[in-house]
């Protein structure tokens, strides 16, 4: 009470991180802003790490945060191809954590121009009748239905038929 303007949330988290700093700790929330930070401050640092590593591979790239990216730009050379993401922007599951996670595949060509974009439209591993059904509901998104999902083919069997069931809510 007393008229705080500052919720409880707020309160504990600001008291979670006097006390880390007190204790000298740092949680997984940390280390990205942390390696950011010290790749920014030293030069030493950032050179050797660009130089251990010759190649990176990112996975599901079209999750990347912001804050990945910004590590993945501090730790790769913008002149060399030594960096691959895969992904598929229609696959996004955090989206809502991270923005717009279609943009990741737009800054990174922006970022290193000479790479190389390659759409894989093959789906090995679904039925031809869900690919066609995926195909078809997402050619209705106007903002997907340019998308490498709305144009992906299969030479898989048509399999078993799809069935749409609806379930009424459940309240708990």
């Amino acid at each position: 009470g007393g008229g705080s303007s500052v919720s409880a949330e707020q309160q504990l988290k600001e008291a979670y991180e006097r006390e880390k700093r007190r204790r000298v700790l740092i949680d997984f929330d940390d280390l990205i802003p942390m390696t950011l930070t010290l790749l920014k401050r030293d030069l030493t640092v950032r050179q050797q790490l660009t130089n251990r590593f010759q190649n990176i591979l990112v996975d599901e790239f079209q999750d990347v945060s912001g804050l990945q990216f910004e590590l993945l730009v501090a730790l790769s050379d913008r002149h060399s191809p030594r960096l691959t993401a895969c992904g598929d922007p229609d696959q996004s599951i955090y989206s809502f954590l991270n923005g717009n996670t279609h943009n990741n595949f737009e800054q990174f060509v922006k970022m290193w121009p000479a790479s190389l974009v390659v759409k894989l439209k093959k789906n090995f591993r679904s039925d031809a009748i869900v690919v066609k059904a995926a195909a078809a509901l997402i050619s209705n998104n106007p903002t997907h239905a340019t998308s490498t999902a709305a144009h992906c083919w299969t030479t898989n069997a048509d399999g078993r038929r799809i069935s749409v069931c609806s379930f009424p809510a459940t309240v708990w």
